[in-house]
């Protein structure tokens, strides 16, 4: 559930301009509810995964497997056991944490050395992401009854 004193503020306050006092004064809680919950449109956001499951990660970085190791064979032998190493551990883990720093900053290593594409990282590391989860993190939700009870809070 969401904090009902901080949507209120969200709903009253409209800080990005979501049109929220329009569908309030129409009575449309729920059209409200959606625009808060939607992934595209003017609230949408972008969401830091705090999982990769192992599947979502294969398929991701499967593409680009071949071009990592042509990339991998031209750096320094410390560089090609490091980065083997742990593009191994990533592969056969249950899911890659892309939250944590220590992983940001290890994929953005990858990447300055050739080895992954930024698109790639991107695609595996986040995801867009409604206003509500920009809001209250990942996997919030507006209810209509939330709407509700917010303006009477």
């Amino acid at each position: 559930m969401v904090p009902l004193d901080q949507l209120n503020s969200e709903l009253h306050n409209d800080p990005i301009h979501m049109g929220y006092a329009a569908l309030l004064a129409a009575g449309n809680t729920a059209a409200t509810a959606s625009c808060l919950n939607a992934r595209t449109g003017p609230g949408a956001g972008v969401l830091t995964m705090q999982a990769i499951p192992h599947d979502q990660f294969i398929a991701a970085v499967l593409p680009e497997l071949a071009s990592f190791y042509n990339a991998l064979a031209s750096l320094s032998a410390a560089k090609q056991t490091l980065y083997s190493g742990a593009l191994q551990m990533m592969l056969t883990s249950k899911a890659v944490l892309p939250s944590l720093a220590s992983t940001q900053s290890f994929l953005a290593a990858m990447v300055g050395d050739g080895l992954l594409s930024a698109a790639v990282v991107s695609s595996i590391t986040t995801r867009p992401c409604s206003r509500a989860e920009t809001l209250w993190g990942e996997n919030s939700s507006v209810s209509q009854l939330d709407v509700v009870h917010a303006l009477i809070a």
